[in-house]
């Protein structure tokens, strides 16, 4: 028989859990991916989902070991979602995206909404200035609106308008840059 003959075929069987093992692919996970502790959690619990198909273990303990692996991770500093909302705000608004988006979005994460409101509040004193700034970004980025072809730019207002508003800006932010020279 040789090699190719004795490989196996089909599914990989996962590896039985433990606190150690958790706390790799949390690690491995997080080498990977800016993550916040509801995303690792989410990871690790589909990763016990996984094993107990084909393990007999306590999957109850199991969570109970996600729990710690995060409250060491938080410890350590390797999952910090203070920094993590402030950090995709930046971001997100950078891209072109409205308060709006980035909201939803960290809410998507599991972040506490109290925290996403201190992230979001430096960016709020000049609330106008960074909607008006981030929808004229997406609009360049989507060559729509000022953007568009001076012959084009008339037919296709109102659809760059939509675009703008379903991106999340209000009618009157997305009026404004698709007014713009």
């Amino acid at each position: 028989m040789n090699k190719e003959q004795t490989k196996k075929t089909g599914p990989r069987i996962p590896r039985k859990i433990t606190p150690q093992r958790l706390r790799n692919i949390a690690l491995y996970y997080l080498e990977r991916y800016s993550a916040s502790s509801d995303s690792v959690r989410q990871v690790l619990r589909r990763r016990i989902f996984k094993a107990s198909r084909h393990h007999e273990f306590d999957i109850e303990e199991a969570h109970g070991w996600v729990e710690e692996v995060i409250a060491s991770f938080t410890e350590l500093g390797y999952l910090d979602d203070k920094n993590y909302a402030e950090t995709k705000i930046r971001s997100l608004i950078s891209r072109g995206k409205s308060f709006r988006y980035a909201k939803g979005y960290l809410m998507q994460k599991g972040l506490d909404p109290e925290l996403i409101t201190q992230a979001i509040e430096p960016y709020l004193e000049d609330e106008e200035d960074h909607e008006l700034e981030s929808c004229r970004r997406l609009a360049r980025k989507k060559s729509i609106g000022p953007f568009r072809d001076e012959e084009d730019r008339q037919e296709y207002f109102q659809k760059d308008l939509a675009k703008l508003i379903r991106a999340g800006f209000s009618y009157a932010t997305a009026k404004q840059v698709m007014e713009m020279d």
